[in-house]
């Protein structure tokens, strides 16, 4: 076993120490916590007697299927230091992301009877990079997808549809005269106007569509396994509750209509460029056609 000294002085160091510490024996019967150190407990909000004797996993509480649960077993396993991000929760059931290091302690012989683990509570960087990812991925000032990421997933819905042979419809949509209302009442209103119809058309499509500003006063909209004449259906629907919308501006209203192309899959699409060129041609129709109307490609 490991000596008693090398115990006594891992302890006083984790102790002293303000980052939490835990040490668990990998000899004994479900891998028992037998230390951790004052930080872990003023962390997590467990007293050192609710910790003691217990497996790790009562951390992760019912969260035991995330793949950092099965990275430290293998680590464990194989008698190596791992470093890895997993979801814990405190005592009040807070979750946290915790960055996690483990290694190995050995007893004389060299064998390895116990291992601890450093916490390190990393969840605000992890905000932070979600808040990043998403900003990457959204238009700023309506807040639906941008460009980049809609054309991502549609290419992906593409494959589905063909791997599966499900329908699948693309609608693109431009604001009628957009330019007029700039000109007339400036690009403070143009954007409140802009922010209104982003909001119709996530309100008229079905939970599992998918829509974006595509620039300026373009947007588009992904419509999975969906056949063109329900897309029609919500085609014309996204007309109407635009033709209906209003948007408050300094002592009256702005009224707006919208053109709309629209599209089915076909079995030669392989990408977004062909599928959104189609219903780009059929937007442009339904402008030539005298505008605030769907017209199919």
């Amino acid at each position: 076993m490991a000596s008693a000294r090398s115990f006594h002085l891992f302890g006083r160091a984790a102790d002293a120490s303000n980052v939490p510490m835990l040490l668990v024996d990998v000899l004994a019967p479900d891998h028992p916590i037998v230390h951790c150190n004052n930080a872990f407990c003023a962390f997590t909000g467990y007293s050192a007697g609710e910790v003691l004797g217990r497996n790790c996993h009562f951390l992760q509480g019912e969260d035991l299927q995330q793949p950092g649960c099965r990275q430290v077993a293998e680590a464990i396993d194989e008698g190596r230091q791992t470093r890895i991000v997993m979801r814990n929760y405190k005592r009040d059931g807070t979750m946290f992301y915790n960055e996690l290091s483990v290694a190995p302690m050995t007893d004389e012989t060299g064998r390895i009877t116990h291992y601890f683990g450093v916490l390190r509570d990393i969840s605000e960087q992890i905000a932070i990079e979600e808040q990043l990812r998403e900003l990457a991925s959204t238009d700023p000032l309506t807040g639906l997808l941008n460009r980049r990421r809609f054309e991502g997933l549609v290419n992906q819905e593409i494959l589905r549809s063909h791997r599966y042979s499900r329908p699948m419809v693309a609608l693109m949509l431009d604001l009628d005269l957009f330019k007029r209302i700039n000109d007339a009442h400036g690009h403070a209103c143009g954007d409140a106007v802009l922010v209104n119809f982003a909001a119709t058309i996530a309100r008229g499509l079905r939970v599992h569509d998918v829509c974006a500003r595509i620039g300026g006063e373009e947007f588009a909209a992904m419509l999975p396994e969906t056949p063109i004449a329900a897309g029609l259906e919500v085609a014309e629907r996204l007309r109407r509750s635009v033709e209906a919308m209003r948007t408050p501006w300094v002592g009256h209203e702005i009224a707006v209509t919208t053109s709309i192309g629209i599209t089915q899959l076909t079995d030669w699409d392989q990408g977004y460029g062909m599928l959104i060129e189609r219903a780009d041609a059929a937007l442009y129709a339904s402008k030539q056609r005298g505008r605030n109307r769907v017209t199919v490609a």
